[in-house]
């Protein structure tokens, strides 16, 4: 187990990483989720032993790493573009860890064949770097990291330098190669549906600190505050009466802050919210239609791509409480909308 207690960075002035505190059970995967210069790169150089320490520690299985240099942790590092050896072919890429562990001759053809083929590179080993798309890359780097055997494996926006849906088959993938080897990781990302792909648990970081934590699908139900629900991709966040309004209309509960999923709301021939069209937009998702409701204010509804509605014209709405949370009390809270 990974345990990292009140653990702070800083850089002249700047305290990059300010006072987390996380764990990562063995054969788990936590994402560190955040905003550009949030500190989630910081904080995995920190325990890879990249970065000094301000304050805090990093033990594993019990044991504080303060003094062990980087080489001795027995970790390994993915990065965004991989950084494979062009001078050296796919084979001996991946066997360049095994030759460090001493492994040599038949055996570590053998473990770089299996290796491969785990990443889905069956006979790959001939190939240079240079005629590999960047998917590819990315897979022979996983593969040349899982080499290693490392006891955790630190995972640096491993897939942000992909296309969407190169990336979206990727992350599938690295899930599905961290669990048959029970690989211990920690991912580092801003990519939200990346996270909720690959990993069990999420923690998300805001200006250094990390503002919560918990199993995926628990942080993506339940945010902690209005900016965490937007980052996370809820598109309105209302509050007060609008809040308890939308809360009655989609049956679920009550309270005083509630986000909404950007597909939440859906056009519908008769619907517990009623209101007046200001705005008519055709998108990939259908018509997204600005109506001005009644107590609410304006919320952004989803039609069918054939439905046709005016500027003016008065529409109903359903909620889908599947797509709506609950943001908790908080004496410091960002403003709604």
């Amino acid at each position: 187990m990974l345990r990292i207690e009140n653990l702070s960075v800083e850089f002249g002035q700047l305290r990059a990483v300010d006072g987390v505190s996380l764990e990562v059970p063995a054969g788990s995967v936590l994402a560190v989720l955040g905003p550009s210069g949030c500190g989630k790169s910081t904080l995995l150089r920190a325990i890879a032993g990249l970065e000094p320490l301000t304050d805090g520690s990093v033990c594993f299985d019990g044991v504080d790493l303060a003094g062990v240099p980087t080489h001795r942790r027995a970790f390994a590092m993915m990065f965004q573009d991989g950084q494979l050896f062009a001078h050296l072919d796919v084979g001996a890429n991946v066997a360049y860890p095994l030759a460090r562990r001493g492994i040599r001759s038949g055996v570590a053809r053998a473990e770089v064949s299996r290796l491969l083929a785990l990443v889905g590179l069956d006979g790959y080993a001939a190939r240079r770097p240079a005629t590999l798309s960047g998917g590819e890359a990315q897979r022979v780097a996983l593969a040349r990291a899982l080499a290693a055997r490392p006891r955790l494996l630190l995972l640096d926006e491993p897939l942000s330098a992909l296309d969407r849906s190169l990336r979206e088959r990727l992350a599938e993938d690295l899930r599905r190669v961290l669990a048959e080897t029970a690989t211990t990781a920690m991912l580092v990302t801003h990519d939200h549906d990346e996270a909720y792909a690959v990993a069990d648990r999420a923690a998300i970081m805001r200006a250094g600190r990390l503002v919560q934590q918990g199993p995926v699908a628990q942080v993506w139900a339940q945010p902690a505050d209005a900016e965490v629900a937007r980052f996370l991709g809820y598109d309105t966040v209302l509050t007060g009466a609008a809040a308890a309004r939308v809360l009655a209309a989609a049956g679920d509960g009550t309270g005083d802050w509630v986000a909404l999923r950007r597909d939440a709301v859906r056009l519908v021939g008769q619907g517990p919210l009623r209101g007046a069209v200001q705005s008519t937009h055709r998108g990939q998702d259908g018509l997204r239609v600005g109506v001005d409701v009644e107590g609410v204010g304006l919320l952004v509804a989803i039609g069918d791509p054939e439905a046709s509605v005016g500027v003016g014209e008065m529409v109903a709405l359903r909620v889908d409480h599947r797509r709506v949370a609950l943001i908790p009390p908080s004496s410091d809270r960002p403003p709604a909308r």
